[in-house]
């Protein structure tokens, strides 16, 4: 009776069967109890002599290798950071004389010609067009790099750069030494105005004088400043400020008397008169002035009315300085009668008409 020997048949690898479809003696017992042959078995467990320990990991890096911190930075955190993020950070971050430069070398290796901005944002809008050409799949950029590290913005913790964090604690080591040395002097100063007050008071000595007699003074006592403000009144060297006094309310009488005769005082009102036809004469402002005033019961007596005609800039209307003099028993109310917009004709510009100490016009 014969026996058929069966040879062992390989089991493949995890995402198929074996490729070689090998059924043969080389397949043997495996990790897992697994039947692999050579080629399947080094594919689900390679070797450890496939890859030596000390040989380093080879990593694809351009030819091309350029120095600029912010491009370093914009083409490393592109990957991981969103567009505005990064555009924040770098604005905030670096100055507008480092945006120029690597605006100048990003134009060696671009093509088109970037644009030169201006304004309050210059900055962020170059930063925008840097940022868009480093994740440009179709631009050739060289390898940029970082030379300083502190030029390099640390960001959120997610991506935080621990060199910078160093370098900032390292600082602030410096501030909290220098803020205890200076505690220590503010305690010796402290120390040296207890002591000093604690100290007894110069010793006071009697001095003999011909007019006062025995008197004590302290020799080595400054005068108070009160002394010192005595002694200028004293002598004349300050003078005591006179207060205001309040002048005496002047009364005008009222009482008619024949025994005693006044003087009648007068004043004048100046008015200024424009919008007016071209054809109007000084007589007519004269007597349109006077039955203004006439029909508010001021008897004609007790005003005077002087016209006089002024240069206009336009030929279209006239204008006229008119001078009303009154008795000041009625001035109030002549001022308040001219200026009033019910006693000219309507469309006539009315204002007070001032006349400086020169004698030139003002009219306000």
């Amino acid at each position: 009776m014969l026996h058929r020997v069966t040879m062992p048949r390989c089991e493949g690898r995890p995402d198929g069967p074996c490729p070689n479809k090998v059924v043969n003696s080389t397949v043997t017992h495996s990790q897992g109890d697994l039947m692999l042959c050579p080629d399947c078995d080094e594919y689900r467990f390679p070797s450890a002599s496939a890859q030596p320990i000390d040989q380093p990991t080879t990593v694809n890096v351009s030819d091309r290798v350029e120095v600029n911190e912010l491009l370093c930075f914009l083409q490393q955190k592109s990957a991981i950071m969103t567009f505005d993020h990064i555009v924040d950070i770098c604005a905030s971050f670096y100055t507008s004389d480092e945006v120029k430069k690597a605006h100048s070398m990003m134009q060696k290796h671009y093509k088109q010609r970037l644009s030169m901005y201006k304004g309050a944002d210059k900055d962020k809008k170059t930063l925008s067009d840097l940022l868009k050409i480093c994740l440009d799949p179709a631009v050739n950029l060289p390898q940029f790099t970082a030379a300083r590290l502190d030029r390099l913005p640390p960001v959120d913790i997610n991506h935080v750069d621990l060199a910078a964090i160093l370098q900032e604690l390292s600082a602030l080591r410096s501030e909290v030494r220098a803020v205890g040395q200076l505690r220590a002097e503010i305690s010796d100063l402290r120390e040296s105005i207890r002591s000093i007050r604690g100290r007894p008071s110069p010793a006071l000595r009697v001095t003999e004088q011909d007019r006062v007699g025995n008197q004590l003074k302290a020799a080595d006592t400054p005068p108070s400043t009160a002394e010192i403000v005595q002694s200028a009144v004293n002598s004349g060297a300050l003078k005591n400020i006179p207060r205001p006094v309040s002048r005496a309310k002047v009364l005008i009488g009222t009482k008619p008397n024949s025994k005693i005769k006044t003087v009648t005082t007068r004043k004048s009102v100046n008015v200024f008169l424009s919008r007016l036809s071209p054809d109007t004469a000084e007589p007519d402002v004269i007597t349109a002035t006077s039955e203004i005033l006439q029909q508010s019961s001021v008897d004609a007596s007790l005003f005077k009315v002087e016209c006089k005609q002024l240069t206009s800039k336009h030929s279209s209307y006239a204008s006229y300085h008119v001078a009303v003099t009154v008795n000041c028993d009625v001035f109030d109310k002549s001022i308040d009668l001219l200026m009033s917009t019910e006693s000219w004709p309507k469309g006539v510009l009315v204002r007070r008409y001032y006349i400086k100490k020169n004698g030139e016009p003002n009219r306000s």
